[in-house]
């Protein structure tokens, strides 16, 4: 692995095998956009929720917008995640992209009317539904 990149395959492998060093890389602050965006996302498939999101959170501040849409995918992945949950809920008046902002208030169920996933607020979507973003 290079010290600012790492493939997609590996961040899955990495999320699967040894998360804490995948969390470890993404913290580092050596990954590129790219892939600090991937790493993210499959941080996301990690079962020990306080650790995606004391990985997740810092980066919904990132500067490049597709770093805090993978932050909000991986954090989405959680939720049932108290802190998950409270990190997306903390970012949700400070993200200035339009598309991210609606993106963000629909994992917390509080979508517009008429938005394109438009869950009920009780319901909790699976990764998967959120495919289309």
């Amino acid at each position: 692995m290079q010290p600012n990149f790492i493939s997609e395959n590996d961040a899955q492998r990495l999320a699967q095998d040894d998360p804490a060093e995948l969390a470890r890389i993404i913290a580092s602050g050596a990954l590129r956009a790219t892939s600090l965006t991937f790493a993210a996302e499959h941080m996301g498939a990690v079962t020990d929720s306080p650790l995606v999101a004391r990985t997740l959170a810092p980066l919904l501040s990132h500067a490049v917008p597709v770093v805090r849409e993978g932050a909000m995918i991986g954090l989405g992945m959680h939720p049932d995640s108290p802190e998950a949950v409270a990190a997306l809920r903390a970012h949700r008046d400070r993200e200035t992209c339009p598309e991210l902002a609606s993106m963000l208030r629909c994992y917390l169920g509080e979508c517009a009317p008429g938005c394109v996933c438009s869950p009920p607020a009780a319901v909790k979507l699976s990764p998967d539904a959120w495919a289309k973003f």
